[in-house]
């Protein structure tokens, strides 16, 4: 994945870069009339490139492999889908709970799994950051007249 940014600040080895989050509908043939009002600016803080040189509302490239997004939905969305569920069916059929009761239970259980994963943030930071690279600049050939 690749977009394009524009650096905002610079401040201990961080760079946060600003980028145009669009809607899913960047590709249609009517994006340029229906989206407009969809496009929102977003802020990623970015580990500062040894030898990097940036420059404040200068142009760069984000970067970020496919993998992180995987990761973090797998790790945000699809786990605790699974605990939820799990514990539902467990309160439920083995324990024989009333259902009020497996709600209260499935919900802290989400709870204290969201819990769990705060001491694994700085984990979590390094395996889905995302890496800024300069844009090379154009290599324009004037025609000769």
């Amino acid at each position: 994945m690749m977009q394009r940014a524009r650096v905002q600040s610079i401040s201990g080895g961080k760079i946060v870069v600003t980028v145009m989050q669009a809607s899913a509908c960047m590709g249609c043939h009517a994006a340029g009339s229906c989206s407009v009002l969809d496009k929102k600016p977003r802020s990623v803080e970015v580990n500062m490139p040894s030898g990097g040189q940036f420059q404040l509302g200068e142009e760069v490239m984000l970067k970020g492999a496919y993998s992180i997004g995987r990761r973090a939905i797998f790790a945000v969305f699809i786990v605790p889908l699974i605990l939820l569920l799990a514990a539902a069916f467990i309160a439920l059929s083995a324990l024989e709970w009333s259902e009020p009761n497996a709600i209260f239970l499935s919900l802290g259980v989400i709870v204290v799994y969201y819990l769990l994963l705060i001491p694994f943030r700085g984990y979590f930071e390094k395996k889905l950051s995302f890496t800024i690279e300069k844009i090379p600049p154009h290599n324009s050939v004037e025609a000769d007249s």
